[in-house]
């Protein structure tokens, strides 16, 4: 049996964190492992904000999305959805 590894951090410091046109990317490293949490404003598109200053022409890192939306919001998508 592997012993099981926990770790406490704060999301309110990231280790690191990159600001771009339209957005920003704040990275943690947890457990040996680094987790970003991307903030994306209305209008925002890899290929106008990142891309310019990437310097390469598609992003190819391997990534899992989680997608929070405010309730508010949330709330008035599924009203629409049942009229």
């Amino acid at each position: 049996m592997v012993p099981e590894t926990y770790e406490l951090l704060s999301l309110g410091s990231p280790h690191e964190a990159r600001e771009f046109d339209k957005g920003k990317l704040e990275l943690f490293r947890v457990c040996g492992a680094v987790v970003g949490r991307a903030t994306f404003e209305p209008g925002w598109k890899w290929s106008t904000c990142v891309k310019p200053i990437a310097n390469i022409q598609s992003y190819q890192a391997a990534h899992y999305w989680y997608q929070l939306v405010p309730r508010q919001n949330s709330d008035l998508l599924l009203n629409q959805a049942d009229e």
